[in-house]
């Protein structure tokens, strides 16, 4: 049994009807969630599969990132220098954030 689910609920699982929940609010940020969402559909757009939803593990799938040091810092690869170079180990999602123009989601690996 399968659930649509809009953006609007996708960004409330994560957010909470009455804004962040403590629980999942650190996770990914507004911007992180709308383009994770879209990662998402055009995903099932592309496969002809339907996903299920489950938050707890798109928590630990997808980590969020402001910059590519930011990921070196966490991952200790100096090597990987560019999001190009990050993507030819794992998916990168960039976020279209007007504040954070470097900001992206890459699965975890």
């Amino acid at each position: 049994m399968y659930h649509t689910i809009t953006e609007s609920e996708f960004l409330d699982a994560f957010r909470g009807a009455n804004g962040w929940s403590d629980t999942y609010k650190n996770n990914f940020s507004y911007y992180a969630l709308i383009a994770l969402f879209e990662y998402l559909e055009n995903l099932e757009d592309g496969t002809g599969e339907k996903l299920e939803f489950n938050r707890v593990e798109l928590i630990g799938d997808y980590n969020e990132y402001d910059s590519i040091s930011e990921f070196q810092a966490d991952y200790g690869k100096p090597e990987i220098k560019t999001l190009d170079d990050l993507s030819d180990h794992t998916t990168v999602i960039r976020i279209d954030d007007p504040d954070r123009v470097e900001a992206f989601i890459m699965g975890v690996f």
